[in-house]
């Protein structure tokens, strides 16, 4: 038996079984091995060593090429048989390319529904903390939930409940008439709002101070568009 130390690099060993082709692989790890100790006899140890990696290295390029050219090969094989394949049996190539398609597409649509369903609102920060005050309103035609309170609700919450730190109010009233210098227009999306609306709901200012934009009464913001 041979001494354990007198054994190929462990590591160019097996660098060399996951590079060589299975057809070869043991014929070329028993010549490399006998070239190794060969060398151990004539050169000594470390000198083998050395020329076993140079034999792995001389021998890994020409094995990789040779991987890559035949399974390339087999790919194009493939190929063509599939396509002729197409070809022969077109209807039946029809419905299979289209069911898949429509399967992608229907998966992709639902990945995204369900996506903007979970992220719905979460671009605020904090949105873990928001909240949103509903009502439940229970009447002959039955029970349903309606988006909305009375607007006492707000400084209800913030004076009797420790734990809510703001608490605002946002309104939509109907359309309203807006004069600018000569001109007069109807305004269809404004919205009223307590101050504290954007200590809540953390929106970047272009112009002007978040905090203290709707402190003063008859004051708007405005978006850029």
């Amino acid at each position: 038996m041979k001494d354990r130390v007198k054994k190929p690099p462990r590591i160019a060993s097996w660098l060399l079984e996951r590079i060589v082709d299975k057809s070869i692989r043991y014929s070329a790890l028993g010549d490399f091995e006998e070239k190794f100790y060969h060398n151990i006899a004539e050169k000594g140890l470390f000198t083998a060593r050395i020329l076993y990696w140079w034999q792995l290295l001389v021998v890994l390029p020409t094995s990789i090429i040779y991987r890559i050219y035949w399974r390339l090969d087999m790919f194009r094989n493939y190929l063509l048989i599939a396509l002729r394949n197409l070809k022969k049996h077109k209807g039946y190539s029809f419905i299979n390319i289209f069911g898949l398609a429509v399967g992608f597409v229907c998966c992709i649509l639902i990945m995204a529904y369900i996506n903007f369903e979970l992220s719905y609102d979460n671009y605020h920060e904090d949105s873990d903390r928001i909240f949103r005050i509903c009502s439940t309103i229970k009447s002959e035609r039955g029970e349903y939930t309606w988006a909305g309170v009375a607007g006492a609700m707000a400084p209800y919450l913030k004076e009797n409940f420790p734990q809510v730190e703001f608490a605002a109010r946002i309104r939509r009233p109907r359309p309203v008439a807006v004069k600018y210098e000569d001109r007069i227009f109807k305004e269809e999306l404004p919205y009223f709002a307590d101050p504290y609306v954007f200590n809540i709901f953390h929106i970047p200012f272009i112009q002007g101070d978040a905090i203290t934009a709707l402190v003063r009464p008859n004051t708007v913001v405005l978006t850029e568009s």
